[in-house]
């Protein structure tokens, strides 16, 4: 199947007869324009992302419906006289503008891209769509190829991590200064006479040197010989160590140099720990789930699901499931789920039963308060639309469901009926399209904050 991209959606529409423009070219570029100003709020605001796509798939909706109100005001700000074109409210060329909105927005915007595939997934197949059912089709096509795209950079094992580089940190280096040495030459005459005699000539004249050698060369050669080899040791010592004393330079302080690679080779060490951990966390959630499959135990209540009644189980393990998944996860999730409530005893995968019995079971059920906590914690506190699953949060009470609320929310009657494995991946895609729209939430704040 082919992808759709947002220009494409009111041309569909146009094809299959949904809009009729009178041939008239400039009624469909008019019909683009609000869909690409609206568009382009929703790229700014992807919180309005969930009740657009439940407004644009319910060919139910009402005219009154905020998202619907929004796609007309789009449609008016660059069509004035819009209403003299339609006969009566235009619903369903609202409804094209916002998804053509919509599938503009998610090519740019993976969040948005999750949360229309997954209410694309588990609404359609229940609705009458007529002639639309192949541009949904399409949408969710596209949606799905681009979660999935998404999901496979959190879930690859990479067959090599690629490490950073040494890089050796620009060093200066040490400067190193020679003093000169200088030695007192008169002195050291004088010095190196009296190592042969106590006696020297000045101007001619013998003048005695007090520390002179005081025994003779020719008659003493023993006596003479050990004087003069104690006294010219004492002179070369003391002449040699004062040399050397002259030529001393200051230390070189390699702390700081050694400081520098230092850190270098931390943040190499970090780097790589971190590619490493990045690379082995989609295999180690692999290896979490299938364990979590064999053994059939959830850890939100501490217990095997085969203590739950058949009709409530499904609705935990979609919980349990949720919460070891990422933001992202492949469309193969939802099979595995599938396969693995299938796998639990007494269970018939192939029965089916309504919305409002299964609905009714799991709002019966003390065991799923943690499903109702983590709803409560995810669903606004005013919310401007709702999913299926949003009916049994704690503040949707326990008294039973009205019809009619149900259908107005979702289009699509609690007669409809699900097997257990296709309840459960329903619950399963409402989380993550809560956790999604939660997520559009808060880095809409933090925008604002920055």
């Amino acid at each position: 199947m082919k992808e759709i991209i947002g220009e494409e959606v009111l041309v569909s529409f146009l094809s299959v007869g949904l809009i009729d423009v009178n041939g008239d070219d400039e009624k469909l570029l008019k019909l683009q324009a609000a869909a690409q100003g609206l568009g382009k709020n929703l790229t700014k605001n992807p919180h309005m992302a969930l009740p657009f796509v439940l407004a644009s798939s319910n060919p139910d909706v009402s005219e009154d419906d905020p998202s619907i109100v929004s796609s007309l005001e789009a449609l008016e700000a660059v069509w004035k006289t819009y209403r003299n074109a339609f006969q009566e409210t235009p619903i369903l060329v609202a409804r094209g503008i916002l998804l053509e909105a919509l599938v503009g927005a998610m090519s740019s915007n993976d969040h948005i891209a999750l949360i229309v595939a997954s209410c694309v997934r588990n609404l359609i197949p229940h609705r009458e769509m007529g002639s639309e059912q192949e541009v949904w089709s399409r949408v969710l096509f596209t949606a799905e190829s681009k979660v999935d795209k998404r999901a496979t950079k959190d879930w690859e094992t990479p067959t090599q991590i690629e490490l950073p580089k040494f890089k050796f940190p620009e060093i200066e280096p040490p400067k190193l200064v020679n003093e000169p040495v200088s030695i007192e030459t008169k002195a050291l005459k004088i010095e190196c006479a009296e190592t042969v005699s106590n006696q020297v000539l000045v101007n001619g004249a013998a003048q005695s040197l007090e520390n002179g050698n005081p025994f003779n060369l020719h008659n003493q050669k023993p006596h003479f010989a050990e004087a003069f080899g104690t006294k010219m040791a004492e002179v070369l010592a003391t002449t040699i160590s004062s040399a050397i004393e002259s030529s001393e330079s200051d230390e070189i302080d390699l702390a700081r140099p050694f400081e520098r690679i230092a850190d270098e080779l931390s943040s190499i060490l970090t780097q790589s720990f971190q590619a490493y951990s990045a690379a082995t966390s989609g295999l180690e959630r692999r290896t979490n789930l299938l364990w979590w499959k064999e053994a059939l135990f959830s850890k939100s209540i501490g217990d095997t699901y085969r203590s739950l009644e058949p009709k409530v189980a499904p609705a935990l393990m979609a919980l349990d499931l949720f919460k070891e998944l990422p933001c992202f996860a492949p469309a193969s999730v939802t099979a595995f789920l599938h396969e693995t409530v299938l796998k639990l005893p007494l269970l018939d995968g192939s029965e089916k039963h309504s919305l409002a019995e299964l609905l009714n079971a799991a709002s019966k059920e003390s065991k799923l308060a943690p499903l109702r906590k983590t709803l409560d914690s995810l669903i606004p506190e005013e919310a401007d639309s709702k999913l299926l699953i949003s009916f049994l949060s704690e503040t949707s009470g326990t008294d039973g469901f009205d019809q009619a609320t149900v259908v107005k929310a979702l289009g699509v009657s609690t007669d409809t009926e699900l097997t257990l494995p296709d309840w459960a991946s329903w619950l399963l895609g409402d989380l993550m399209v809560l956790r999604a729209a939660a997520l559009t939430r808060t880095n809409k704040r933090r925008k604002k904050a920055a």
